[in-house]
């Protein structure tokens, strides 16, 4: 097992890696911090994780354009996020910068919606190739018990692949 650190908020030091293969010990960093202190050498990482990060990030395009600048040549990024049909997207955006300069949302929660037509105008700005981009959930049900079904899960896993964009959430794996 190796520590590892992780970034976003409440998650500190403590989390550890199991697996087959070994791990180096500077394989998993506490990413906001150094990322925005810059503390991250160009080329220095094989793979980002971002799962339900840029929803939250004030400027995702140059967020994007970081972990390129650290990914090394064929690093990939694998990120999720919750979604919104690319209609409704400007309607949601709108809402949350009025509501950010009115003083009635804060930074830490959502501040942009991301469809998969923004995540792929998103990774083509930053220079990144989307490999794969599917979405997911209809509709959550939780703490239903239909929600653990396999019926249910397959369900909304064919949605999300047929219908990326009217999915709750949507996942992709994009490379330099």
């Amino acid at each position: 097992m190796t520590e590892c650190a992780v970034g976003g908020p409440g998650l500190e030091r403590g989390w550890r890696i199991a697996g087959a293969g070994r791990v180096r010990k500077d394989a998993c960093v506490r990413f906001r911090p150094a990322l925005a202190a810059g503390a991250l050498e160009d080329e220095s990482a094989d793979i980002v994780v971002s799962l339900y990060v840029f929803e939250h990030v004030p400027r995702p395009g140059f967020t994007l354009g970081e972990i390129r600048r650290i990914l090394r040549p064929g690093g990939a990024l694998l990120a999720g996020s919750p979604s919104a049909p690319a209609w409704v997207e400007p309607i949601v955006e709108r809402r949350f910068a009025r509501e950010m300069k009115d003083g009635m949302r804060r930074r830490g929660v959502h501040i942009h919606s991301l469809s998969p037509r923004r995540w792929r105008r998103l990774m083509a700005a930053a220079g990144m190739q989307v490999e794969f981009l599917t979405g997911s959930h209809l509709m959550r049900l939780s703490g239903n018990p239909l929600e653990n079904s396999q019926l249910w899960i397959r369900f909304n896993q064919l949605w999300g692949a047929l219908f990326p964009s009217l999915g709750s959430e949507v996942y992709l794996q994009a490379r330099k």
